[in-house]
């Protein structure tokens, strides 16, 4: 298995449009499949600004995908740049071999070499992130730039989640300044 890593302006179309159905096959509810070639293209892009795009091909099969980025946060008030972790999936049929925690292994590198000071992200499924050393946290988190609810928490998933090398995660609010991820 060999993972691949691009910036999302390297990524061809064909490339982007595999990624793009493997998304949709695994949340169908994000209704991608009912946008135009060119809207679902720009969703991508548009879709958490200077990503790294981790990709398992195979022959000319995307077997997995996952993306990290730059997020600038507020923590307790004081801005950051943390790494997001977002839309970590794999083919159905190659599920269960080790592609997923590799993906996430692959991107979680990216603190371990001070690249980031920490990770976040919401997840349904915390089991799998806490065998790789993550961390189930209890702030409160806002988005203060959502015009209509700025108070209302901006993830959809039960669960958020911290990586961390060395920075001590604090327990007061999280504003991500944005949609959830």
């Amino acid at each position: 298995m060999i993972i691949q890593d691009f910036s999302s302006l390297e990524l061809s179309e064909a490339q982007v449009k595999m990624i793009n159905h493997l998304t949709e096959k695994t949340w169908p509810e994000s209704k991608l499949a009912e946008k135009s070639h060119s809207e679902q293209l720009a969703s991508f892009l548009n879709r958490n600004p200077g990503k790294t795009c981790h990709l398992i091909i195979e022959q000319t099969e995307l077997q997995g995908y996952a993306e990290s980025f730059p997020r600038k946060i507020h923590v307790e008030g004081t801005p950051l740049t943390i790494m997001g972790l977002a839309t970590v999936c794999v083919q159905e049929h190659h599920r269960g071999k080790g592609l997923g925690l590799a993906l996430v292994e692959r991107a979680l590198a990216r603190i371990d070499s001070d690249e980031f000071p920490v990770a976040m992200f919401q997840t349904g499924v915390p089991e799998f992130y806490l065998k790789m050393g993550c961390e189930i946290v209890h702030n409160r988190f806002i988005d203060s730039q959502n015009p209509h609810e700025p108070d209302k928490n901006p993830f959809w998933d039960d669960c958020v989640m911290t990586y961390t090398k060395d920075y001590n995660w604090p327990t007061g609010e999280v504003d991500i300044l944005g949609p959830g991820f």
